[in-house]
């Protein structure tokens, strides 16, 4: 993880006139964990987890404060692929709140993987008011008949494997890190990954909007088996540790990502011939225009690196292990290295077009619905024009980007404290929330 960089963001309004943002502090009263809980809920675009497995993107809420025998899940989280992202938002104002809140929500994860498909759907009837399928189908699938058993068969997989996105979202997360480590010896048999989200909020110089400039300062990765390393991007270096498990439970240890023999394994017997040999050549020939192939716990994305040369990947495409195919978050990313989110929108409309979507209302960088093998097959020719002409925006717009300096950083969104929009003119880089995928706030009283 790249080196973790703490700057102060700048607001250019109109008329040319800068303005340095102020940090606020998260002991301020005004905060509590109740409105970083609703803010997490209401924009869960705001968390960047098309950076840690594009699996789990798009996050689609399931409720909060979701009642379990380890307590409480602040924000629970569904993909359309079935996988579920468990948040714990905190305010650090507790010393010991932030010794234990690691512990706290691997304690979820465990509890998480004790229950059956109808459990999971039954608390979120009780948190939504309607079940688990009725909101992802209407969110994605609108409405299409034969995906709910597929839809539950693959939730159930993952509850049983424990196949988690586990993040604590929050400031002043350092003293987390270390203990991110302790916590892991007692699970190795599930296959969570775990994050620390830290969001920095800053004033917008009225004492009511507030910016919200996510970052992940730390997550788990799966060397070998059994040996999992906390990586930092802060002060505190990369810390590996060994968990010891009995040979006879190699099987169900393991926290890895998938490969291209059994991703294409698991799909055939899914698909057609036709089909698999269209998805083996897929693998083949988007590397060929200069994408990354990133193989994660649920299947594969096509990624473009930064033609600037920041690590920054640019997700073009995500398939499933199940078939599933959908775009999320490109205009976090684009944003976060300064090229014009314009770019990822346009790409994201002309896809939608091609694949007989339409692009989500409120979410400009998703499709209302997802695609599956067969029509990306039909339509590949047009949508690989699609593609190319993105990748070459994307080439052209760097090479005339003005060079990032630490007098600013790019935000992803701003969200007012009154649940007003204002309107913001951004310096050149920087993204808004209507271009990062946030839909404005509504009013309390709307």
């Amino acid at each position: 993880m790249s080196q973790r960089r703490d700057c102060t963001p700048v607001l250019v309004q109109r008329g040319g006139r800068a303005v340095l943002l102020s940090r606020i502090p998260f002991t301020e009263r005004r905060l509590q964990e109740g409105w970083l809980q609703e803010l997490l809920f209401e924009y869960p675009s705001i968390l960047p987890v098309a950076d840690l497995d594009p699996g789990f993107a798009p996050l689609l809420p399931l409720g909060r404060e979701i009642p379990t025998q380890a307590g409480p899940i602040d924000v629970l989280y569904v993909s359309p692929t079935g996988l579920l992202t468990i948040v714990e938002a905190k305010l650090w104002r507790n010393p010991e709140a932030r010794r234990e809140v690691v512990g706290q929500i691997i304690d979820y994860a465990k509890e998480l993987a004790s229950w059956a498909y109808e459990d999971l759907d039954a608390a979120v009837r009780t948190a939504m008011g309607k079940g688990l399928w009725e909101i992802v189908s209407r969110e994605v699938f609108d409405g299409d008949p034969n995906g709910e058993s597929a839809f539950v068969d693959r939730v159930s997989r993952n509850l049983r494997e424990g196949r988690f996105l586990l993040l604590i979202a929050g400031d002043g997360l350092h003293d987390s890190v270390e203990n991110m480590v302790s916590f892991l010896q007692g699970t190795p048999q599930l296959q969570f990954t775990l994050a620390l989200v830290e969001l920095q909020l800053y004033g917008m110089g009225n004492n009511e909007d507030i910016l919200v400039v996510p970052q992940v300062i730390a997550r788990t990765v799966e060397v070998t088996r059994a040996v999992v390393r906390v990586e930092s991007a802060g002060p505190v270096q990369s810390i590996s540790v060994k968990v010891d498990v009995p040979d006879d439970d190699k099987a169900k240890t393991q926290r890895r990502t998938i490969s291209r023999d059994e991703f294409i394994g698991e799909l055939g017997t899914r698909l057609s011939g036709e089909q698999v040999r269209f998805l083996e050549h897929l693998l083949d020939y988007l590397p060929s225009l200069g994408l990354k192939v990133t193989w994660g716990t649920s299947g594969c994305s096509f990624r473009l690196p930064d033609p600037g040369g920041s690590r920054q990947l640019l997700t073009t495409l995500v398939i499933d292990r199940s078939g599933v195919v959908y775009v999320a978050w490109l205009s976090a990313q684009l944003s976060r290295i300064g090229l014009p989110v314009e770019l990822g929108l346009r790409y994201v409309e002309e896809g939608a077009r091609v694949l007989g979507r339409r692009v989500r209302d409120g979410y400009p960088d998703m499709w209302d619905r997802a695609a599956d093998i067969l029509t990306l097959m039909r339509n590949f020719d047009e949508f690989a024009e699609v593609l190319k002409r993105f990748i070459d925006g994307v080439r052209a717009a760097s090479a005339t980007r003005i060079p990032e300096t630490n007098s600013s950083t790019i935000a992803n969104c701003a969200i007012p404290m009154g649940g007003t929009c204002r309107d913001v003119n951004w310096a050149e880089g920087a993204g808004c929330k209507r271009q990062s995928g946030i839909s404005p706030p509504r009013r309390p009283d709307s």
